[in-house]
């Protein structure tokens, strides 16, 4: 499955896979850049995440990390227990607004502050 992330700040798009081979990682640290030092904020709930320039990820009962690889959104959560572990999912940006695509088909928005 393919997603298109708009790199607003260059105003550019770029065409991510998570079957991309050879990203010498370019387009990932464009995407990082972009989300680095950023608040998350769930669409659905409210919920806001840090994503940390550091790579950690903080906020509201949660505490992880993140980073960008092959376009996709990866993040490890330790707190809390009920969504720990790791995951990469499908990313797509379009402004300030973030869409993770999730396993079971359905998707994540956030607005990105």
């Amino acid at each position: 499955m393919k997603f298109i992330a708009m790199i607003g700040a260059v105003g550019t798009a770029t065409l991510l896979s998570g079957c991309m081979q050879g990203d010498d990682g370019g387009a990932d640290a464009a995407i990082a850049a972009q989300l680095s030092g950023r608040t998350l904020v769930n669409v659905a709930n409210g919920a806001r995440i840090s994503a940390n320039a550091d790579g950690t990820l903080v906020g509201e009962g949660v505490e992880g990390t993140w980073h960008i690889k092959d376009g996709e959104w990866c993040r490890t959560i330790v707190k809390p227990e009920k969504i720990a572990g790791s995951l990469c999912q499908g990313l797509s940006i379009n402004g300030v607004t973030m869409t993770l695509a999730r396993a079971d088909g359905s998707i994540g928005t956030y607005t990105i502050e």
